[in-house]
């Protein structure tokens, strides 16, 4: 697999900056398709993050309410 192909998977994983991509010898639009992948794996992130979260609070979610209410598995005896 070549470099290209393995930053259009997983950018964040290759580079710590978006100035590390423009940096490759890439021509302008590979470069470019390289950050466009990269916002959009941001995006992508977000949304689950805030879908999981909605998730674990809606009432009736296991464990959601518990673990508003404080409780851990690794602390037995307080909350649910």
């Amino acid at each position: 697999m070549t470099r290209f192909e393995s930053a259009m998977l997983k950018p964040a994983e290759l580079y710590q900056s978006p100035q590390q991509v423009l940096a490759e010898p890439w021509s302008p639009e590979d470069a470019f398709r390289v950050l466009r992948q990269w916002k959009y794996d941001i995006g992508q992130l977000h949304v689950a993050t805030y879908d999981s979260d909605r998730w674990l609070r809606r009432p009736g979610a296991p464990l959601g309410n518990s673990y508003r209410q404080g409780f851990r598995p690794e602390s037995p005896g307080r909350g649910g």
